[in-house]
């Protein structure tokens, strides 16, 4: 079967029909992998901006729960930061 965008179109409006009223039909606890109650609320991704690198970098380890988080105390280790200027 040749697809054409009025194919294509259809069948993707079909398909998210049918997703769409799955997601009604069945309770939203069921579809998603995991509830809010037992969600960890631990960042994993934090963003700083404007500032000098080694203070953005110590503010986004701290952000994210201080050096102990990825390393154990004693063990040596090697950070890269990748910092780009345009």
């Amino acid at each position: 079967m040749l697809w054409d965008r009025r194919n294509f179109l259809k069948k993707s409006l079909i398909l998210g029909g049918i997703t769409g009223a799955s997601f009604f039909i069945n309770s939203r606890e069921t579809l998603i992998a995991e509830s809010k109650n037992n969600m960890d609320l631990s960042k994993d991704l934090v963003a700083i901006k404007g500032g000098e690198p080694e203070i953005m970098f110590d503010k986004a380890i701290k952000d994210l729960g201080g050096m102990s988080s990825f390393v154990r105390k004693g063990a040596e280790g090697c950070n890269k930061t990748q910092y780009r200027m345009e």
